[in-house]
C-alpha cells in the first residue's frame, strides 16, 4: 500500500497494528526488489505469498489488466473464464514478438519482466550446477 492508503488505515486501526502490517509488506517487497536487482535465485526460498505477490504485481503491468481497459486488438490477452485467468495470475498477454521469444512485448511489461527474470534465473541455476562458460 502506498503512504496515502496507510494513512487511511491508521484512521481505522491503532497505528501499531497498521505499522506491523506495513512492515510485513515491506519485507516481501524487499524480496522482490532483491530479485529484480540481482536476477538470481534467492538464497532463501520464497513462500507462496511471496510468489503470488510478485506475480500479481507483474500481471497488473500488462495492458490486458489495466483498469477500465477492454482489449480488442488481435493480439490482446483475453481470457473468458475468470477461473482460468486467476489460475494463471491474469498473465494472458504473452511474451516475444515476430518470432523472437526474447523480444520485449510493449503491451506486456509484466510478462516481459517475468521472461527476463526466468531466463536469468535459469542461467544462474546452470552456473550453480557447475557450468562456467555460459551466457545469454
Amino acid at each position: 500500500m502506498n503512504a496515502d492508503c496507510i494513512s487511511l488505515c491508521k484512521k481505522m486501526l491503532p497505528e501499531t497494528y497498521v505499522d506491523q502490517g506495513r512492515e510485513s509488506r515491506r519485507a516481501r517487497e524487499n524480496k522482490i526488489r532483491l530479485l529484480l536487482e540481482k536476477k538470481k535465485l534467492p538464497e532463501d526460498g520464497w513462500d507462496e505469498a511471496d510468489i503470488e505477490m510478485l506475480l500479481t504485481e507483474l500481471s497488473v503491468m500488462d495492458s490486458n489488466n489495466f483498469c477500465g481497459n477492454c482489449g480488442a486488438g488481435e493480439r490482446e490477452g483475453r481470457v473468458v473464464s475468470d477461473l482460468v485467468a486467476r489460475r494463471h495470475y491474469r498473465l494472458a498477454h504473452g511474451i516475444g514478438r515476430s518470432g523472437d521469444i526474447t523480444a520485449i512485448q510493449p503491451k506486456a511489461a509484466g510478462s516481459s519482466i517475468l521472461s527476463v527474470l526466468t531466463n536469468a534465473m535459469a542461467l544462474d541455476v546452470i552456473r550453480l550446477a557447475g557450468t562456467v562458460n555460459v551466457q545469454c
